[in-house]
């Protein structure tokens, strides 16, 4: 048996981050979810496991989404990254920031589901050093 998928959930709200764990571990149940309820939670967390997804808002206390994904593409290229808010607005910002995906609140849930499967399965092989 394999080591279990670690996703990063950055997200303020905990409503927002119960929400996504349901998902997670609906769609991956040997899944860990660790949680950054700010930009520097996710940072150090970034820089000391090894992370398979990470899933972050947009709006945070401390920024953006966005700081989040120029700092883990300033270091790691391949690490898939979806990015989430209610302000579709965002998405292109996002998208062009390194994110892999987009998806808007209110979630998709099937379609999350499956992103995140997909994401697992085409990293669950590779580790990387930070």
């Amino acid at each position: 048996m394999g080591v279990p998928p670690l996703i990063m959930v950055v997200e303020d709200d905990a409503g927002s981050r119960e929400l996504l764990h349901y998902i997670i571990t609906a769609a991956l149940p040997s899944a860990r979810v660790v949680d950054a309820p700010t930009v520097a939670d996710a940072l150090q967390l970034f820089r000391t496991l090894p992370l398979n997804v990470v899933i972050t808002d947009y709006r945070l206390p401390d920024g953006t989404g966005i700081d989040v994904l120029q700092s883990i593409r300033e270091v790691d290229t391949a690490l898939p990254v979806l990015a989430n808010s209610c302000n579709i607005d965002v998405a292109a910002q996002m998208l062009r920031a390194g994110a892999t995906r987009f998806i808007p609140k209110p979630y998709d849930i099937l379609q999350l589901c499956s992103w995140l499967r997909g994401l697992v399965g085409a990293t669950a092989a590779v580790v990387l050093e930070r």
